[in-house]
C-alpha cells in the first residue's frame, strides 16, 4: 500500500510517498493463536541531516493493532523528513463562490446560501469544524450539508420550510 505523507505546516504541500508492506510470517503466533504480523514502511525522503531517511520495522502487531500501529510509524517518519522552512497557517480559507451574494436584497425567503471556500495554504486543508454560518443574524450552523474535496469545501444550506 503507497500512502503520501505530509506536514500541514509546509506552505508548498510537499508529499512524500511512503510505502507500507504488512509481512506475515507463518511461524510466529501468540500463545492464545493470534497472528503477528510485521509492519514495514519506507520512504526515500531526504533526512534532515541529508541522508536518506531508514525505513521503519514494526515487529509482533495484533490484527487489532495494526492501523494504530502504522499511525504511529507514519508520525515517527515525519519527523526524520526534511520538509523545508515550515511556517503556521494563520489565513483563513477564501471564499471562491458565495449564492446569494452578502448584504444582497430581495432575495426570496426559501432560497438555498451556496458557499465554496479554498485553503490557499495547499496542505493544511479546511477544518470543516471550525465553519459557522448565521443567516440573517441565525446561527444555521448544525443546519449545514458539507462536502471536501481536496483543498475545497462545498457549504450549502436549505431552509427548512415549515408545512401550513
Amino acid at each position: 500500500m503507497k500512502v503520501n505523507l505530509f506536514n500541514s505546516k509546509n506552505p508548498n504541500g510537499k508529499r512524500v510517498a511512503v510505502t507500507v508492506n504488512l509481512e506475515y510470517p507463518d511461524v510466529v503466533q501468540t500463545n492464545d493463536g493470534e497472528v503477528l504480523y510485521i509492519l514495514a514502511l519506507e520512504t526515500g525522503a531526504v533526512s534532515t541531516s541529508g541522508t536518506r531517511v531508514p525505513p521503519v520495522f514494526v515487529n509482533n502487531v495484533t490484527e487489532g493493532k495494526i492501523i494504530e500501529e502504522i499511525q504511529n510509524a507514519l508520525s515517527y517518519l515525519g519527523q526524520q523528513i526534511d520538509w523545508g522552512t515550515l511556517e503556521d497557517d494563520i489565513y483563513a480559507p477564501t471564499i471562491l463562490d458565495i449564492s446569494p451574494i452578502n448584504n444582497q436584497t430581495n432575495v426570496p425567503i426559501d432560497n438555498s446560501v451556496f458557499l465554496r471556500l479554498k485553503d490557499m495554504f495547499p496542505s493544511s486543508l479546511v477544518d470543516t469544524s471550525t465553519i459557522k454560518l448565521r443567516v440573517n443574524g441565525i446561527d444555521v450552523t448544525s443546519e449545514l450539508q458539507l462536502k471536501q474535496k481536496s483543498d475545497e469545501v462545498f457549504i450549502t444550506w436549505v431552509p427548512i420550510k415549515i408545512k401550513e
